[in-house]
């Protein structure tokens, strides 16, 4: 955009994500956003469009319905193994672009230096996985640890008050065995 330019002369900014796992149950492999204000539900620009590509949802799909060309690109994008590269290789009416692209991933991966960068691409995509799921994990071992301590001291408080072991099981959810130990 030059200065002073009005803002319909704008590009439209595409932003395309490619996720290795499913974000909706919908069987749709291909979804786009726009923005919208919430309110009044008006769109904020047509110039921008947030593209949501599923690659699992490639296996059980109906390749007929949906644009065959992305299907064809999802198809190359889960490449994971020699066998996968071949099979797709193998299939009729390929597009000349898939082809070029399979070439040249065949090449890098002949390349040991640019294997080991990949691998320890993936590793450390599968670490900061770990790390993602343990905090997740603590956080609810936290908070399930914060819950019970609330329960017990609610139970010992009415069991200093002399309310009977049946009152506080009922109130608590705890069990006769527990509120006897505090």
């Amino acid at each position: 955009m030059i200065k002073g330019e009005e803002y319909t002369e704008l590009n439209k900014c595409i932003v395309i994500n490619f996720l290795d796992f499913r974000l909706y149950e919908d069987p749709s492999i291909h979804s786009v956003f726009k923005i919208y204000e919430e309110k009044h539900h008006l769109l904020f620009s047509d110039h921008l469009e947030i593209h949501m590509i599923e690659l699992p949802k490639i296996e059980g799909y109906n390749k007929g319905i949906e644009n065959p060309l992305l299907i064809d690109w999802m198809a190359f994008l889960n490449v994971r193994s020699e066998s996968d590269m071949v099979e797709l290789k193998s299939k009729e009416n390929l597009p000349q672009e898939i082809l070029a692209a399979l070439d040249e991933l065949e090449k890098l991966s002949q390349d040991p230096n640019m294997r080991m960068e990949a691998l320890n691409k993936e590793m450390w995509i599968r670490d900061q996985m770990v790390l993602i799921n343990m905090a997740k994990n603590a956080e609810i071992d936290g908070y399930t640890r914060g819950k019970i301590e609330t329960l017990e001291a609610t139970a010992k408080n009415m069991k200093a008050l002399g309310l009977s072991l049946e009152i506080i099981t009922k109130t608590t959810g705890l069990d006769a065995e527990t509120i006897e130990k505090l």
